[in-house]
């Protein structure tokens, strides 16, 4: 049972200790605009507990296997190539598509449109149905997001579904700009934010971890010595009393000074004692070896 008891208080303590981490990148994402799709304790596994927040669009859960946790960030998978407004814009367009459409229509190889999918849906641009929902030729069906009147997903900040103009998942809506509407989606990502953001918001992680490790410590500190504090206050001094040995029949009751006298006098090492066990201080001194 102890060893079970260790194992699992040692998997809860990294699990929380990674979570911590996980989530000083996603405050750093969500204060520079970045999408979040996912936030979960424990690593990727199809069995899940999960709920998907309004305000921000970040689905939170827990995982059955707690090793850690993940946040997944847009933009940090970066596999696209410089046809992805082209291919954001067929997609909004026909609202569903394949990549075997994308790529007759835009004249691209399977592989290429399927990255820029693939890309795409990593941005929190599009969504990818689930791996076990195909078309009739068996290729995943890759979808159009639930957007507002000013194109807001719902990954990002001031989004509005209520508002006239708004369009569900799935559904079309053509884009006239398809570059300049790429690289607005380019800019809500990891890869489309400033070199210094990138870099704090890689930092962001460790110094949660840092700030922690500094409060515990402090915490701990003064703990500790509002604890002595308090015990002196308290007058809880320990302080050394001479025991009193019982009293032998047809001999005087000792006290505690001729029993501390005669401990001294058997000790051939002291040289000075004070006795404090006595209504008057008294000091007792042998000379000698």
């Amino acid at each position: 049972m102890t060893a079970i008891s260790a194992i699992f208080w040692g998997l809860v303590v990294i699990s929380l200790l990674v979570v911590l981490h996980e989530g000083g990148h996603f405050l750093a994402a969500r204060a520079f605009g970045v999408r979040v799709t996912e936030f979960f304790l424990g690593m990727p596994c199809k069995a899940r507990i999960s709920r998907r927040s309004r305000k921000y669009g970040t689905e939170f859960g827990v995982t059955p296997i707690l090793l850690g946790g993940y946040n997944r960030i847009c933009g940090m998978e970066y596999l696209g190539n410089d046809r992805l407004g082209d291919v954001l814009a067929l997609v909004q367009r026909d609202g569903t598509t394949t990549a075997s459409k994308v790529a007759d229509e835009l004249g691209m190889s399977y592989d290429d449109a399927y990255d820029d999918l693939l890309t795409l849906t990593d941005w929190g641009s599009i969504a990818r149905t689930k791996p076990s929902s195909k078309d009739e030729e068996g290729e995943d069906v890759f979808s159009t997001l639930q957007r507002d009147a000013n194109l807001l997903t719902m990954y990002d900040k001031g989004h509005d579904f209520g508002s006239i103009g708004t369009t569900g998942a799935g559904e079309a809506r053509p884009i006239d700009d398809a570059a300049a509407f790429c690289e607005t989606e380019r800019a809500r990502t990891y890869e489309g934010r400033s070199w210094w953001q990138r870099i704090l918001l890689l930092l962001a992680g460790p110094a949660v971890n840092i700030i922690l490790a500094f409060a515990l410590v402090i915490g701990s500190l003064m703990t500790r010595a509002a604890w002595l504090t308090g015990r002196a206050c308290a007058g809880e001094t320990r302080s050394w009393r001479s025991p009193v040995p019982p009293r032998i029949p047809g001999r005087p009751s000792p006290t505690r000074w001729t029993h501390s006298f005669r401990r001294l006098s058997r000790s051939s090492s002291c040289t000075s004692v004070t006795v404090q066990d006595i209504p008057s201080r008294s000091t007792c001194r042998r000379t000698g070896a």
